[in-house]
């Protein structure tokens, strides 16, 4: 009645919900997990929603609606959608059920074998409304769960899909709070315990608690946090259960991991897919299959251990390139081994994968008969391992692969184990254009997927290959397209990812040195933005402190290498200009001034901080530190310096008071 802002934030909040619920489209060729789909079903909603009769079985959970105490009418308010009702025949489901039996979980039978690995899941956990879904990489995890949220999105009022890696957990969190309407600024509250202003801990707990609070108002909502790596936050170590709302509401979460014990639940352990379902994906469009080719089948799929990822990417060769099983595999086997690297850590791609890597060897090997944008979707390939593990906009992999100088061709013996596979191949691909091409190549190659919005997510087993095969050596060309393309908050992660490569974090990945230029535009255009989004957001406060710290330090080490006599050894990484056809480097005067009066202005936003979490004594030191430098550079009149010097006055009245 009359309240134009409540009709102003349901019209922003529509426009949030239909971008951001499920990125991801459906998999039409979806196999199998018959047993998981329904098993899942079983640990959020429990048995007292199915219902059996001769020919189906409706999975509509009665209570997804109704809180303890609430009249029976109510349990089907939602979004305004009608209830989605799930029918399966029970001839395409293998699950043995005695429906007569007091509990589904002591009733419940599985066949022996691989598949009883998950039986434990649904005997303590059923209903309660989290499940956890483990196995290896590839297996099929995000699969499971995007078709299990695509088939029961309509009972809920949102689907929230957020990433669970380690290091952006916590941002992908925090960027619910636009979602639910939250207002994220940050007042002068005092704290109870100490009278003055809150620190960011205390700041972003309380952020914290209003999304778990939003969770647990009773609106169904389903959290699926994919790929959940540590049980424990990266920053603070903050457990991931503070971050969840409590089980048994109306709020349903689903947890994927790769580590079984990564959350303190039984989870749901994924096996492979059975014999049947495995062919159906090697086979492609494969029609007649004879003795020969199904015995080779069985020895590929031995071999790829049944992974889903790896018989996808067999049935997309056999489709695109039009070959024969027996041809492939020769094909694959003629392709020396070579050890992958390790970076300092174990991979995904090990050595119990060793037929794994020859495919994707053969693969990007392949990719080269595509001539111009098979190369291109190559680059891509080994640029995306420097980006965040998350999607990434078409144009700005493109721009980044563009960056990456050409490959060269490659010893004479891949060249010929590869003749013999791709000789006569013929490609109806030709008359695309070359970047749509490259990006439909690696969707159609299974190892990348498109999200609604026309980004690229390449897979997390093709990126550990891309990095262990090139390193970071192309992590420069990232940075610069993301400099030019990236903006916030769309690209808040992979602006993260290009920080933890330039700064290092005390993480074991190699720093990036960058031109003193491309440095400075680096944090005047990425950097300073990203502190003020994760400050709006009160998101990783703490740590956009110590980004401020470490790009602080990185002008300091430059401007000493400048005034002090460096060697030139030091001098060439930075790139100062030529000022001949010699070898001798001087540092330009522009560039000079340019880089301390960015140092000035990260002290200022430091200062700000420091004030906002009263540390009045610190902010004073950074104000004096700026100050100086302005005085130096503007002279006591000008107006920059009179600001700066206004600003040291209010700090030092405030302690005074």
């Amino acid at each position: 009645m009359g309240r134009k802002d409540v009709l102003e934030k349901l019209r922003n909040w529509k426009a949030v919900a239909a971008k951001e619920e499920l990125p991801f489209l459906r998999n039409p060729n979806f196999i199998g997990r018959k047993n998981e789909l329904v098993e899942l079903g079983l640990m959020l909603f429990g048995d007292n929603g199915l219902e059996w009769d001769n020919d189906f079985i409706n999975l509509i959970p009665e209570n997804s609606y109704k809180r303890a105490g609430e009249p029976e009418q109510k349990k089907n308010k939602g979004k305004g959608k009608e209830s989605r009702v799930w029918k399966e025949s029970k001839e395409d489901i293998e699950l043995e059920y005695k429906h007569d039996a007091v509990e589904v979980g002591t009733s419940q039978t599985r066949k022996k074998g691989s598949r009883s690995e998950s039986k434990s899941a649904t005997d303590v956990m059923v209903g309660k409304g989290i499940a956890c879904v483990s196995g290896e990489s590839g297996i099929g995890k995000s699969e499971l769960l995007l078709e299990f949220a695509y088939r029961h999105a309509q009972m809920y009022k949102m689907v929230l899909w957020i990433g669970g890696e380690t290091r952006y957990i916590r941002s992908n969190y925090m960027n619910l709070l636009p979602l639910f309407g939250i207002d994220t600024s940050i007042n002068n509250d005092l704290s109870m315990e100490r009278n003055i202003p809150k620190n960011f801990d205390e700041t972003e707990g309380e952020a914290i608690r209003k999304v778990r609070k939003e969770l647990m108002r009773g609106i169904p909502y389903l959290l699926v946090i994919d790929n959940l790596e540590r049980s424990r936050d990266w920053w603070d170590g903050r457990h991931i259960m503070e971050l969840l709302p409590r089980f048994g509401g109306e709020t349903h979460i689903i947890i994927s991991t790769r580590h079984p014990n990564v959350v303190k639940i039984p989870s749901l352990r994924l096996s492979y897919l059975s014999g049947a379902e495995a062919r159906s994906l090697m086979e492609g469009s494969l029609q007649l299959i004879t003795t020969r080719e199904d015995d080779v089948f069985g020895v590929i799929e031995e071999r790829l251990r049944k992974l889903p990822l790896g018989l996808a990417i067999i049935g997309a060769i056999l489709s695109e390139c039009c070959a024969n099983p027996p041809k492939l595999l020769e094909a694959i086997n003629s392709m020396p081994y070579q050890e992958v690297q390790r970076n300092g850590k174990e991979g995904i791609v090990s050595r119990k994968n060793s037929f794994l890597v020859q495919l994707l060897d053969f693969l990007f090997q392949l990719f080269g008969q595509w001539k111009k944008h098979g190369n291109l979707a190559k680059r891509m390939v080994q640029v995306s391992c420097c980006f965040a593990p998350f999607p990434i906009p078409t144009s700005m992999l493109v721009l980044a692969a563009d960056e990456v100088s050409k490959l060269s061709s490659g010893n004479c013996c891949l060249k010929d184990c590869f003749q013999m596979f791709t000789r006569g191949l013929v490609t109806s691909h030709g008359n695309l254009l070359s970047v749509e091409a490259a990006s439909q190549m690696l969707v159609r190659f299974q190892i990348a997927r498109f999200t609604r919005d026309g980004s690229i997510l390449v897979h997390d087993i093709v990126r550990d290959y891309a990095n262990q095969r090139e390193g970071y050596k192309f992590a420069s060309a990232m940075i610069r397209a993301l400099s030019v393309k990236g903006c916030l908050p769309e690209h808040l992660n992979h602006i993260w990812a290009a920080c933890f490569l330039v700064f290092k974090f005390n993480l074991s990945l190699p720093v990036v040195s960058l031109a003193v230029p491309d440095l400075l535009s680096f944090i005047r255009q990425l950097v300073i933005p990203l502190t003020h989004h994760s400050y709006t957001m009160l998101s990783n406060c703490n740590a956009v402190l110590d980004l401020l710290r470490h790009s602080t330090e990185a002008l300091e080490f430059v401007e000493n290498l400048i005034i002090g006599d460096a060697n030139i050894e030091e001098s060439m990484s930075f790139c100062f200009t030529r000022s001949s056809r010699f070898t001798t480097f001087h540092a330009s005067p522009l560039i000079y001034q340019d880089l301390v009066l960015l140092r000035a202005k990260l002290l200022e936003i430091r200062t700000k901080f420091m004030v906002l979490c009263g540390q009045y004594e610190i902010g004073e030191q950074l104000c004096r530190t700026a100050l100086n430098i302005k005085e130096a550079i503007y002279g006591w009149e000008h107006p920059e310096t009179r600001y700066t010097s206004d600003v040291m006055q209010k700090l030092i009245s405030s302690q005074v008071h």
